[in-house]
């Protein structure tokens, strides 16, 4: 293959300058259609982003020989049936996180894309961004790693629209969003293994978990802790990990932001780098990887190790 032409499922918010854009900019890649549940917004989306054919449908999108792989960009709910029918029509996939509802529904997949002989990736794109590659050289500089600890709040006090709603969004805030950060840890310091985690539930206005605690190991077992708490006081976002020749902290969430270096030459702050779509870097690597000069890091097996982590936390509010 000299090109890699996508079809993309959705066209919400996720689609407009995170992961959209990502398809028909990246190199040797092409969006060649999409569909939406409303039609008329996924012609708005290909007017104003002048790429892409639009189809009236999934069933016709999933025949179209033209295209390799399909972006499901929908919600939570929808991504299992979704992926599915992509593996059925023996296509490969691009699936936003989080994979779905339950872990039984991820090996269910697992199964039918090595059953169709397809490969699917997982749109944990913070393991592409160069700032994350920045932070893997500075993590160098104080290495080995011994520790991390991490803290995320958001002042938050009820989400809107369908992330506000756990049928459709899977869980809680920790569930759909900051399994972004569970991952960052698992790529940057896993894979995760030994985990305990725990969530409460304190306001009846907000879904799923308003808290949530995590022990883990990773390799070499580094010890990792993080606590996280929706609808506080005060917003923060910090990650710091510790080594027997440094101290390193640096924002977890963000996308780019300002680090800290501490080792016995002195404290040193060095701005990460950020990009303007940030899933770009990771649809990159999926590109280059079926093209034969790469490989893509966001798996569907490394997903599964966060969404159990996830998953295991809204369970805990059962309890």
């Amino acid at each position: 293959m000299e090109k890699i032409r996508w079809g993309m499922i959705g066209c919400g918010d996720v689609t407009e300058i995170k992961n959209g854009p990502g398809l028909y900019k990246c190199r040797d890649s092409e969006l060649f259609g999409l569909t939406n549940r409303t039609i008329s917004k996924a012609h708005d989306w290909v007017k104003r982003h002048g790429h892409g054919t639009v189809f009236p449908g999934i069933e016709e999108l999933l025949a179209c020989a033209d295209i390799d792989i399909v972006y499901i960009a929908t919600t939570p709910d929808t991504h299992k049936d979704l992926a599915l029918r992509v593996a059925e029509a023996g296509k490969n996939c691009y699936l936003e996180k989080p994979i779905a509802p339950d872990y039984k529904d991820a090996e269910e997949l697992q199964r039918a894309f090595a059953k169709a002989g397809k490969k699917i990736f997982v749109a944990h794109y913070r393991r592409a961004l160069p700032k994350t590659q920045k932070i893997q050289e500075l993590l160098k500089k104080i290495a080995p790693i011994r520790g991390v600890r991490v803290l995320r709040s958001d002042t938050q006090k009820t989400i809107p629209g369908w992330r506000g709603n756990a049928a459709l969004a899977g869980g809680g805030v920790f569930f759909e969003t900051d399994v972004h950060l569970v991952d960052l840890l698992d790529f940057l310091f896993g894979p995760l293994h030994d985990w305990n985690v725990d969530a409460v539930n304190y306001s009846s206005s907000r879904p799923g978990e308003d808290g949530a605690a995590l022990i883990a190991r990773g390799q070499d077992n580094i010890l990792i802790s993080g606590l996280w708490q929706y609808g506080a006081f005060k917003s923060q976002d910090y990650c710091e990990v510790m080594g027997d020749n440094g101290i390193l902290s640096f924002p977890g969430m963000s996308t780019g932001g300002k680090a800290l270096l501490e080792t016995a030459a002195g404290i040193e702050e060095i701005i990460l780098p950020e990009v303007e779509h940030v899933g770009m870097p990771l649809e990159q690597s999926i590109v280059d990887e079926f093209l034969g000069r790469g490989t893509c890091s966001s798996t569907l097996e490394s997903a599964m190790r966060t969404l159990q982590i996830c998953c295991d936390a809204r369970d805990a509010l059962k309890k």
